[in-house]
């Protein structure tokens, strides 16, 4: 039995295997674009939460100011 492989057949092959790593790729790329856009929430919630916080204590400052 002799086995011959052809040029076609290797580069059918090569392109088959990148067109995978490539989808790979894309799939691994689209999970961190949603991780990434989680975080960036994360840190709006958080700076709106310092924000608040830094209001209070300025009112409290203000309010004992006063008396």
């Amino acid at each position: 039995m002799t086995v011959t492989i052809n040029s076609e057949y290797v580069y059918l092959t090569v392109t088959l295997i990148l067109m995978l790593i490539q989808v790979i790729q894309w799939r691994k790329m689209s999970k961190l674009k949603r991780e990434l856009e989680d975080v960036w929430a994360q840190i709006s919630i958080l700076a709106m939460s310092a924000g608040s916080m830094l209001e209070k204590i300025k009112k409290d400052i203000d309010g004992k100011q006063d008396k």
